[in-house]
């Protein structure tokens, strides 16, 4: 693994990140559901599932 992919890595094994970032910036998830929602409907939609 290069030392970005152990930075990365240990980041979030190491709980650094949530340290840092109590609250898994909660507030941008109004904004990350709008972006997503879109992707999975287009996904269900190719499935067939909807």
């Amino acid at each position: 693994m290069n030392d970005r992919g152990k930075l990365a890595s240990e980041l979030y094994t190491q709980d650094r990140y949530i340290a840092h970032n109590p609250s898994l910036h909660e507030v941008d998830s109004p904004w990350k559901i709008d972006l997503l929602l879109p992707l999975v409907d287009g996904f269900m939609q190719a499935a067939g599932w909807l």
